[in-house]
């Protein structure tokens, strides 16, 4: 089975980037874009992995979430690497960084996929300060990711709290 660990946005940080998405592919053909409820961001991408390995990597996302205290993540700015459309973050990188590290994670680069470029591509900076809005991060995923010629089809495996902060 193919396996990646997540951390999903809000709803509502969903929709207002699948609005601005909506409004760029006018102007971005060549650009398979990500659906707006399968936005997630990744913090460790597993590949395939043997079903003998399952508990074993439900044992590691545990211990990755184990002690952490929930966080704030802001999302701001559209960016791109080659091949990749991507919203940034504000606040939030550093402790997305420890629980990827934690999960063993090399070279973490915070960052949301919205879209892979086929061809051409889109004029980044113009969104670079576009707020997308911000979140508590309370839980991470595990997640299989089934390829169908329709795209991913993602089924939640393990879901694990990150403690509460104190008010």
């Amino acid at each position: 089975m193919r396996l990646f660990v997540a951390l999903d946005p809000t709803d509502e940080i969903k929709a207002r980037i699948g609005k601005l998405v909506e409004s760029i592919k006018k102007s971005g053909d060549g650009i398979k874009w990500v659906d707006e409820q399968d936005l997630h961001l990744t913090l460790k991408f597993l590949g395939e992995v043997r079903e003998d390995d399952l508990q074993k990597i439900i044992k590691e996302v545990e211990e990755a979430a184990a002690g952490r205290e929930s966080f704030k993540i802001s999302f701001k700015g559209l960016g791109n690497f080659p091949h990749v459309i991507w919203i940034g973050l504000k606040e939030g990188e550093k402790e997305l960084k420890e629980v990827a590290e934690k999960l063993g994670t090399e070279d973490f680069s915070a960052h949301l996929t919205i879209g892979r470029v086929k061809k051409g591509g889109i004029r980044s900076e113009e969104y670079k300060d576009f707020e997308f809005g911000e979140m508590r991060a309370e839980k991470i995923r595990l997640i299989k990711s089934t390829l169908t010629p329709k795209g991913p089809i993602y089924e939640i495996i393990k879901e694990v709290n990150l403690c509460r902060t104190k008010s």
